[in-house]
């Protein structure tokens, strides 16, 4: 390995690279990825992010030369997804009917009071009373 010292780092030497990746296509693809995660984090509420990886290996038999490769990764926010009850019977089966839950029936035309009874007539008994007048005392 060659002692070689890189004296000043240009600021460009990453940016440089990233786009001679993927025949030129990387940064387009970050950005679009970047586009999707925004979206998604303003849709949900919630975080997402966007890597990119730069793969550096050594070429075997050569000093000097490396082989590069890159990853652009997205990680969108997943959003909420709706709560259903549903009740399990004894048998493991689910329904949207409470299995506990007794059936209310109605027969068309008849009342139903407490008890169950039906009402003599359709009449309150309290609709025939008229308020007493104040008196002067």
């Amino acid at each position: 390995m060659s002692n070689d010292t890189v004296k000043e780092t240009p600021s460009n030497l990453f940016t440089d690279t990233m786009a001679r990746m993927n025949k030129g296509r990387t940064p387009g693809d970050l950005s679009e990825a970047l586009m999707k995660v925004v979206q998604a984090v303003r849709a949900t509420g919630k975080p997402g992010s966007v890597t990119y990886t730069l793969h550096i290996r050594p070429l075997k038999g050569q000093d000097t030369a490396v082989d590069l490769s890159d990853d652009v990764n997205k990680k969108l926010p997943k959003p909420d997804r709706k709560k259903r009850i549903l009740y399990a019977t004894t048998e493991g089966y689910l329904s949207v009917e409470d299995p506990e839950q007794e059936e209310l029936r109605f027969n068309e035309g008849a009342a139903v009071v407490e008890g169950g009874a039906k009402p003599e007539s359709d009449t309150n008994e309290n609709d025939n009373v008229k308020p007493r007048k104040a008196t002067a005392s």
